[in-house]
């Protein structure tokens, strides 16, 4: 099974943004670290509805998801 990188380094730097949050001493890393993670949650949000739009909008008659049809089916609805 391939790994999945954007996965594994999204993981990483959100652990990396949280340990900076509570070991930091000083204000602005701190202040960094928690806009990261606040930044982390909106990126996982958008990646969720994404997903979810993939499997609404795909028909399993009509093969893979990721079809060229289908991904320009899917653009049509996002951006019209």
């Amino acid at each position: 099974m391939p790994g999945n990188g954007q996965a594994v380094t999204g993981f990483v730097f959100s652990v990396i943004a949280v340990s900076l949050l509570v070991l930091s001493f000083h204000r602005g890393l701190a202040q960094a670290g928690f806009i990261i993670g606040w930044v982390g949650i909106g990126l996982s949000i958008l990646a969720i509805v994404a997903w979810i739009l993939v499997v609404a909008l795909w028909d399993p008659d009509n093969g893979s998801p990721f079809d060229p049809d289908t991904t320009t089916a899917l653009a049509r609805v996002l951006w019209g």
